[in-house]
């Protein structure tokens, strides 16, 4: 495959953090400008969890998505093997078919910017103004976005995405030797592919000219 989807999974991981200890949100009883300042790292903390709730639920979509096509590219493979499928058929189009589709969603997705890396710089840049006013610290609560973190990293189990990958690659390599055609002594059947579709022929609306 030519983008692979583990190479863009290691732009959706985030990098773990401590737990800050448990803040309370901003009060105008602060200092006016502290409190301003806390107000605002607070809403982009508050948009990060909306974000990153997002990741989870793709990737939660994508899980199932990826576990049920390494089931059906095992047992494609099987026949391949045991010469039950001799040429491109529908059961090899149509895998064809959803691994494409699967590499195209996070293609989209990796597009979108909403990666993990592009969340992961915005937590950076928040944390590092808790670092440079100390007092910021017990103005704004963290400890909900660790935990969505924690879970998104949970569920990127990054070998699961390699034994997808050899497999889709192993797939592709042997689909490309099968033969277009189902050949017999009486019959022809013609397999449609991406590389050569099928040619269709054009018919005019009845009592056209």
């Amino acid at each position: 495959m030519k983008y692979k989807i583990l190479l863009l999974l290691s732009l959706f991981t985030f990098s773990a953090f401590p737990k800050a200890p448990r803040s309370t949100a901003p009060s105008k009883n602060s200092h006016p400008s502290l409190y301003s300042i806390a107000k605002k790292l607070q809403d982009e903390v508050v948009s990060l969890e909306t974000e990153e709730q997002r990741l989870i639920d793709n990737e939660n979509e994508f899980i199932p998505e990826r576990n049920s096509l390494i089931d059906d590219i095992d047992e494609v493979l099987r026949k391949i093997d045991n010469g039950e499928i001799t040429y491109r058929n529908d059961e090899i189009n149509n895998i064809w078919d959803k691994i494409n589709d699967l590499d195209h969603e996070f293609k989209e997705f990796y597009k979108s910017g909403k990666t993990a890396q592009n969340l992961n710089d915005r937590k950076l840049a928040v944390e590092c103004k808790l670092e440079e006013n100390p007092k910021l610290k017990n103005l704004i609560y963290m400890d909900r976005l660790y935990d969505k973190i924690n879970e998104y990293n949970d569920l990127c189990d990054t070998n699961k995405w390699v034994i997808y990958n050899n497999k889709a690659d192993t797939f592709i390599s042997k689909a490309k030797n099968l033969p277009y055609y189902l050949t017999s002594e009486d019959s022809q059947e013609l397999v449609p592919s991406e590389e050569e579709p099928m040619a269709s022929e054009e018919k005019s609306p009845e009592g056209g000219k």
